[in-house]
Protein backbone atom coordinates (compact mmCIF):
# COMPACT_ATOMS: atom_id res chain seq x y z
CA UNK A 1 0.00 0.00 0.00
CA UNK A 2 1.74 3.36 -1.21
CA UNK A 3 0.90 6.25 0.70
CA UNK A 4 -0.69 4.94 3.31
CA UNK A 5 -3.82 4.23 0.72
CA UNK A 6 -5.94 1.28 1.40
CA UNK A 7 -7.26 -0.11 -2.24
CA UNK A 8 -10.41 -0.11 -2.80
CA UNK A 9 -12.21 -3.06 -1.98
CA UNK A 10 -13.80 -5.94 -4.27
CA UNK A 11 -15.21 -9.69 -4.57
CA UNK A 12 -12.93 -12.30 -5.91
CA UNK A 13 -12.83 -12.18 -9.81
CA UNK A 14 -13.46 -15.19 -12.08
CA UNK A 15 -14.22 -15.90 -15.42
CA UNK A 16 -16.65 -15.21 -17.92
CA UNK A 17 -18.18 -18.56 -18.38
CA UNK A 18 -19.14 -19.12 -14.35
CA UNK A 19 -21.44 -16.84 -11.94
CA UNK A 20 -20.66 -17.38 -8.01
CA UNK A 21 -22.61 -17.33 -5.03
CA UNK A 22 -21.32 -17.82 -1.33
CA UNK A 23 -21.73 -21.49 -0.17
CA UNK A 24 -24.33 -20.67 2.80
CA UNK A 25 -26.78 -19.41 0.27
CA UNK A 26 -26.11 -21.94 -2.32
CA UNK A 27 -27.21 -24.77 0.78
CA UNK A 28 -30.18 -22.62 1.84
CA UNK A 29 -33.42 -22.29 0.92
CA UNK A 30 -32.90 -18.43 0.18
CA UNK A 31 -34.37 -19.24 -3.47
CA UNK A 32 -36.99 -21.32 -3.46
CA UNK A 33 -38.40 -23.35 -6.14
CA UNK A 34 -42.22 -22.87 -5.59
CA UNK A 35 -44.47 -22.98 -8.92
CA UNK A 36 -45.08 -19.75 -9.94
CA UNK A 37 -48.69 -19.88 -9.46
CA UNK A 38 -48.29 -19.97 -5.84
CA UNK A 39 -48.21 -16.68 -3.87
CA UNK A 40 -45.16 -15.32 -2.74
CA UNK A 41 -44.89 -15.27 1.45
CA UNK A 42 -43.74 -12.09 2.99
CA UNK A 43 -41.43 -13.22 5.37
CA UNK A 44 -40.30 -11.03 8.48
CA UNK A 45 -36.76 -12.33 10.02
CA UNK A 46 -37.35 -15.97 9.30
CA UNK A 47 -34.94 -18.58 9.71
CA UNK A 48 -34.08 -20.24 6.16
CA UNK A 49 -33.38 -23.87 5.79
CA UNK A 50 -29.84 -24.39 5.21
CA UNK A 51 -27.72 -27.44 4.79
CA UNK A 52 -24.62 -27.80 7.06
CA UNK A 53 -23.38 -25.59 10.42
CA UNK A 54 -24.71 -22.08 10.90
CA UNK A 55 -27.96 -19.74 10.56
CA UNK A 56 -29.46 -17.76 8.05
CA UNK A 57 -32.32 -15.09 8.39
CA UNK A 58 -34.70 -13.29 5.75
CA UNK A 59 -36.75 -10.32 5.91
CA UNK A 60 -38.61 -9.38 2.71
CA UNK A 61 -41.09 -10.68 -0.33
CA UNK A 62 -40.15 -15.08 -0.86
CA UNK A 63 -37.29 -15.24 -3.44
CA UNK A 64 -36.95 -17.63 -6.14
CA UNK A 65 -34.76 -19.02 -8.85
CA UNK A 66 -35.29 -16.51 -11.64
CA UNK A 67 -34.18 -13.64 -8.61
CA UNK A 68 -31.14 -15.73 -8.15
CA UNK A 69 -30.17 -15.86 -11.27
CA UNK A 70 -31.02 -11.96 -11.38
CA UNK A 71 -28.81 -11.70 -8.41
CA UNK A 72 -25.94 -13.57 -9.22
CA UNK A 73 -25.40 -11.37 -12.62
CA UNK A 74 -25.27 -8.87 -10.78
CA UNK A 75 -22.66 -10.10 -8.47
CA UNK A 76 -21.30 -11.06 -11.51
CA UNK A 77 -21.27 -7.62 -13.06
CA UNK A 78 -19.90 -6.34 -10.01
CA UNK A 79 -17.00 -8.45 -9.79
CA UNK A 80 -14.63 -5.79 -11.79
CA UNK A 81 -14.85 -2.69 -9.68
CA UNK A 82 -14.81 -1.66 -5.84
CA UNK A 83 -17.74 -3.60 -4.28
CA UNK A 84 -19.64 0.53 -3.70
CA UNK A 85 -19.50 1.12 -7.60
CA UNK A 86 -22.54 1.84 -9.78
CA UNK A 87 -23.35 -1.01 -12.05
CA UNK A 88 -25.19 0.37 -14.91
CA UNK A 89 -27.23 -1.55 -17.71
CA UNK A 90 -30.12 -1.81 -20.17
CA UNK A 91 -33.19 -4.47 -19.23
CA UNK A 92 -32.32 -4.96 -22.67
CA UNK A 93 -29.07 -6.34 -22.09
CA UNK A 94 -29.46 -7.48 -18.63
CA UNK A 95 -32.15 -9.81 -20.11
CA UNK A 96 -30.19 -11.15 -22.65
CA UNK A 97 -27.63 -11.98 -20.35
CA UNK A 98 -30.24 -14.36 -18.15
CA UNK A 99 -30.90 -16.21 -21.28
CA UNK A 100 -34.68 -14.49 -21.34
CA UNK A 101 -36.17 -13.00 -24.19
CA UNK A 102 -36.43 -8.90 -24.48
CA UNK A 103 -39.94 -8.62 -24.10
CA UNK A 104 -43.04 -6.58 -22.13
CA UNK A 105 -43.22 -9.94 -19.79
CA UNK A 106 -39.86 -10.02 -18.85
CA UNK A 107 -39.36 -6.09 -18.89
CA UNK A 108 -41.56 -6.96 -15.79
CA UNK A 109 -40.60 -9.48 -14.56
CA UNK A 110 -37.16 -8.32 -14.19
CA UNK A 111 -38.19 -4.74 -12.43
CA UNK A 112 -40.15 -6.91 -10.04
CA UNK A 113 -37.67 -9.06 -9.25
CA UNK A 114 -35.11 -6.00 -8.65
CA UNK A 115 -37.41 -4.84 -6.33
CA UNK A 116 -38.20 -7.44 -4.51
CA UNK A 117 -34.22 -7.44 -4.06
CA UNK A 118 -34.13 -4.44 -3.08
CA UNK A 119 -36.67 -4.43 0.13
CA UNK A 120 -34.61 -7.63 1.99
CA UNK A 121 -32.86 -7.76 4.86
CA UNK A 122 -30.25 -11.15 5.12
CA UNK A 123 -28.50 -12.51 7.78
CA UNK A 124 -25.73 -15.07 7.52
CA UNK A 125 -23.89 -16.59 10.25
CA UNK A 126 -21.54 -19.46 9.99
CA UNK A 127 -18.77 -21.69 11.68
CA UNK A 128 -16.28 -20.26 9.15
CA UNK A 129 -17.48 -16.33 10.01
CA UNK A 130 -17.92 -16.51 13.20
CA UNK A 131 -20.13 -13.65 13.23
CA UNK A 132 -23.02 -12.68 12.02
CA UNK A 133 -22.96 -10.81 8.61
CA UNK A 134 -26.15 -8.85 8.01
CA UNK A 135 -26.93 -6.91 4.53
CA UNK A 136 -29.48 -5.72 2.02
CA UNK A 137 -29.34 -7.68 -1.12
CA UNK A 138 -29.36 -4.50 -3.39
CA UNK A 139 -29.38 -1.88 -1.28
CA UNK A 140 -29.45 0.82 -4.26
CA UNK A 141 -31.17 1.09 -7.24
CA UNK A 142 -32.14 3.66 -9.54
CA UNK A 143 -33.71 3.37 -13.18
CA UNK A 144 -33.75 6.32 -15.39
CA UNK A 145 -36.41 5.86 -18.28
CA UNK A 146 -35.40 6.71 -22.28
CA UNK A 147 -38.56 8.19 -24.32
CA UNK A 148 -37.74 8.57 -28.42
CA UNK A 149 -38.57 11.63 -30.37
CA UNK A 150 -42.43 11.29 -30.37
CA UNK A 151 -42.52 11.06 -26.38
CA UNK A 152 -42.88 7.42 -26.03
CA UNK A 153 -41.12 5.14 -23.70
CA UNK A 154 -38.68 3.10 -25.60
CA UNK A 155 -39.26 -0.17 -23.73
CA UNK A 156 -36.51 -2.14 -22.68
CA UNK A 157 -33.89 0.90 -23.11
CA UNK A 158 -34.18 1.99 -19.42
CA UNK A 159 -30.99 2.77 -17.61
CA UNK A 160 -30.82 1.01 -14.12
CA UNK A 161 -28.02 1.66 -11.77
CA UNK A 162 -27.56 -0.39 -8.60
CA UNK A 163 -25.70 -1.26 -5.90
CA UNK A 164 -24.12 -4.14 -4.01
CA UNK A 165 -23.52 -4.40 -0.77
CA UNK A 166 -19.94 -4.23 0.61
CA UNK A 167 -20.63 -6.95 3.46
CA UNK A 168 -20.60 -9.34 0.22
CA UNK A 169 -16.85 -9.30 0.49
CA UNK A 170 -16.76 -10.95 4.04
CA UNK A 171 -19.21 -13.71 2.38
CA UNK A 172 -16.94 -14.09 -0.41
CA UNK A 173 -13.65 -14.39 1.47
CA UNK A 174 -11.50 -17.13 2.31
CA UNK A 175 -12.72 -18.90 -0.87
CA UNK A 176 -15.72 -20.04 0.69
CA UNK A 177 -17.77 -19.20 -2.67
CA UNK A 178 -18.57 -21.70 -5.78
CA UNK A 179 -18.75 -21.42 -9.08
CA UNK A 180 -21.63 -21.68 -11.51
CA UNK A 181 -21.53 -23.22 -15.34
CA UNK A 182 -23.60 -20.40 -16.52
CA UNK A 183 -24.41 -21.68 -19.38
CA UNK A 184 -25.31 -25.18 -18.07
CA UNK A 185 -27.82 -23.46 -15.79
CA UNK A 186 -29.77 -21.06 -18.22
CA UNK A 187 -30.44 -24.66 -20.06
CA UNK A 188 -32.01 -25.56 -17.24
CA UNK A 189 -35.70 -24.78 -17.53
CA UNK A 190 -36.55 -27.06 -13.93
CA UNK A 191 -35.92 -24.79 -10.56
CA UNK A 192 -35.62 -27.44 -8.59
CA UNK A 193 -32.82 -28.32 -11.56
CA UNK A 194 -31.23 -25.28 -10.99
CA UNK A 195 -31.47 -25.29 -7.13
CA UNK A 196 -29.43 -28.87 -6.99
CA UNK A 197 -27.02 -27.49 -10.24
CA UNK A 198 -25.99 -24.56 -7.98
CA UNK A 199 -25.95 -26.82 -4.86
CA UNK A 200 -23.95 -29.17 -5.87
CA UNK A 201 -21.32 -26.87 -6.87
CA UNK A 202 -20.76 -25.81 -3.49
CA UNK A 203 -19.32 -29.39 -3.03
CA UNK A 204 -15.75 -30.51 -4.27
CA UNK A 205 -16.88 -33.89 -3.57
CA UNK A 206 -20.65 -34.22 -3.98
CA UNK A 207 -22.04 -36.87 -1.26
CA UNK A 208 -25.45 -38.28 -1.35
CA UNK A 209 -28.59 -36.42 0.03
CA UNK A 210 -31.86 -37.38 1.69
CA UNK A 211 -34.88 -36.19 -0.83
CA UNK A 212 -36.69 -34.91 2.24
CA UNK A 213 -33.27 -32.50 2.98
CA UNK A 214 -33.41 -31.70 -0.77
CA UNK A 215 -37.69 -30.93 -0.26
CA UNK A 216 -36.62 -28.81 2.94
CA UNK A 217 -33.92 -26.84 1.08
CA UNK A 218 -35.72 -25.84 -2.08
CA UNK A 219 -38.59 -24.83 -0.08
CA UNK A 220 -41.13 -27.28 -1.74
CA UNK A 221 -44.58 -28.17 0.51
CA UNK A 222 -44.12 -31.86 -1.28
CA UNK A 223 -43.18 -34.94 0.38
CA UNK A 224 -39.47 -36.81 -0.63
CA UNK A 225 -41.70 -39.36 -2.25
CA UNK A 226 -43.65 -36.58 -4.19
CA UNK A 227 -40.13 -35.47 -5.31
CA UNK A 228 -39.03 -38.78 -5.95
CA UNK A 229 -41.61 -38.94 -8.88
Amino acid sequence: VLSGIMPMAQIPFWVEEVRSQPNEIGRSALFTCKNRSTAREDLKDKVIYSIGDGVITYRGEELRQFDQTVWMQLVHMGRTQPIESVIEFTSGAFLKEIGCPANGQYYQRLEKSLSRLTATKLSVYSNRLKTTISLSMLPYTKCSDKYDANGKKTVGRSLWQVKLPPELIRLFSGGHYSRIQWQQRLKLNNEVAQWLHGYYATHEKPHPVLLDTIKDACGLRVSGAELRR
